[in-house]
């Protein structure tokens, strides 16, 4: 393989990992919505990849409808966890490494959370821990154990989480077909797209969370967990370009 093709394939995996992230926010404001925390359905982007393998509109209608039910939250919590663990599989990837790379989606987390700085803390915001530290890099096993009420028995490992992921991989199919991926790349000049989430100053979404962590309303972080968020991630924020 050639140093082309080997950066082509790099912007391949980038993209996949962007497309991803849409879903990771998209379900949080998913359950934003369920929650009545909001008034509208999340208009997005993102249900257009989801909706693109639906052959019918009445299959379409009936995954919308799916979506815009508010009686099962725990189907919204599914969803949200499978994302992220669906990201912390791309950003991870055995064959290239991307973490170092998608640095940027701290920034963007930290602008997308901040949206919430007025509202009361939930279990939306308790998913900033497991997202955070997918962003920062750390062990799957350390992402799984700081999900809240996690969904799989405690002594899960990797390889069956990603087999379950492939069985749920309907939840979101588009983001993971190759041709969709790779179309994307070819029509912006063979470069990853980056898409933002702009909800806010980051400055108050670095707050919302560190004081969430370190005051307890987060019910999955403790001591440890807000030092490393103070010692570690605001350090590698500000060397964010």
């Amino acid at each position: 393989m050639s140093q082309k093709q080997i950066q082509i394939q790099h912007q391949k995996v980038k993209q996949h990992v962007n497309d991803i992230w849409n879903r990771v926010l998209f379900s949080l404001e998913l359950m934003e919505y369920a929650t009545n925390e909001v008034s509208s359905f999340p208009d997005s982007f993102v249900l257009d990849n989801i909706f693109a393998d639906l052959q019918n509109e009445e299959m379409v209608n009936n995954a919308l409808e799916g979506f815009k039910d508010k009686d099962n939250l725990e189907d919204k919590d599914i969803y949200i966890q499978l994302q992220i663990r669906a990201f912390a599989r791309g950003i991870k990837n055995k064959e290239v490494d991307v973490t170092n790379d998608m640095l940027w989606l701290m920034k963007d987390f930290f602008s997308w959370i901040s949206g919430r700085r007025d509202k009361k803390w939930s279990r939306i915001d308790d998913y900033s821990l497991p997202i955070i530290k997918c962003l920062m890099g750390l062990e799957y096993k350390s992402m799984v154990d700081s999900m809240p009420d996690d969904i799989e028995p405690d002594d899960s490992n990797e390889e069956e989480d990603f087999n379950l992921l492939d069985v749920v991989s309907a939840l979101g199919t588009s983001a993971h077909l190759v041709d969709g991926v790779e179309r994307k790349v070819e029509e912006n000049n063979n470069k990853a797209s980056e898409d933002h989430h702009n909800r806010g100053e980051e400055l108050y979404g670095i707050l919302r969370i560190y004081n969430g962590w370190i005051t307890g309303k987060c019910k999955n972080a403790d001591d440890k967990d807000s030092e490393w968020f103070f010692s570690n991630v605001i350090s590698q924020y500000e060397n964010i370009e």
